[in-house]
């Protein structure tokens, strides 16, 4: 199976992951609506995929969670019977979108907002459709679907007609992700470091208590009139 990549995802524990869809051209596609999507939202954003192909152990993790919730647990969201997503590898196909703020955050793509109605028109054209609407009993707003007939071609996002500004608009927003990503990476480093250190006293100390256990077992006993 081959993988092709539709951008790093801004998304809680997938931020800096590049995400993939199974098909070439879906992928050209999403690209090339993640690139128009610059000068779209009011707040400087850019579209981009939260999650794209979805590991099958995922899926029964997602799966399991929203049957707890069904049950009384956690709230948990909307995640199909596995192996038969669109996120799975069979399809290849399901895109949750999200949208990357310029300082690298993620937030929702609602659909109350206006630049929503932009993302379904402009994604039929491409061959990406809304098929959260239909999700029951929730349906989502962020829930897309590559792969169907498009009326427009791929495009090289070094080709797409942005203004000057709508470009720097672009690559800032892809730069803070990566710095984020980066960020992330260097707190792990240094939590494992801490934990690491803190294991190593820990064995520390139960040497020195191992010690002074033998230590008082086998202190001689005093003699008589001592």
């Amino acid at each position: 199976m081959t993988l092709h990549p539709v951008g790093p995802s801004s998304y809680g524990s997938l931020r800096g992951v590049v995400q993939y869809v199974t098909d070439e051209t879906d992928a050209a596609q999403v690209n090339s609506l993640i690139a128009e999507s610059a000068g779209v939202f009011a707040d400087g954003g850019i579209l981009s995929v939260n999650e794209g192909l979805r590991s099958r152990r995922d899926q029964e993790i997602k799966r399991a969670a929203w049957e707890a919730f069904v049950d009384g647990g956690p709230w948990a969201p909307l995640a199909a019977v596995p192996y038969t997503s669109s996120h799975d590898q069979a399809q290849g196909a399901g895109l949750d979108f999200g949208i990357t703020l310029p300082d690298g955050r993620n937030r929702a793509l609602e659909d109350d907002e206006a630049a929503h109605a932009w993302v379904v028109a402009r994604g039929r054209l491409r061959g990406i459709r809304h098929t959260g609407r239909d999700f029951r009993p929730t349906p989502e707003s962020w829930h897309f679907t590559g792969g169907y007939p498009a009326s427009l071609n791929p495009i090289d996002p070094e080709e797409v007609d942005m203004t000057p500004e709508e470009k720097k608009q672009l690559a800032a927003v892809l730069d803070a992700v990566t710095t984020t990503k980066s960020a992330v990476g260097r707190v792990e480093r240094r939590q494992v470091v801490i934990v690491d250190a803190v294991v190593k006293i820990k064995v520390a100390v139960g040497d020195v208590r191992q010690k002074v256990f033998r230590m008082a077992t086998t202190r001689r006993p005093p003699e008589d009139g001592s």
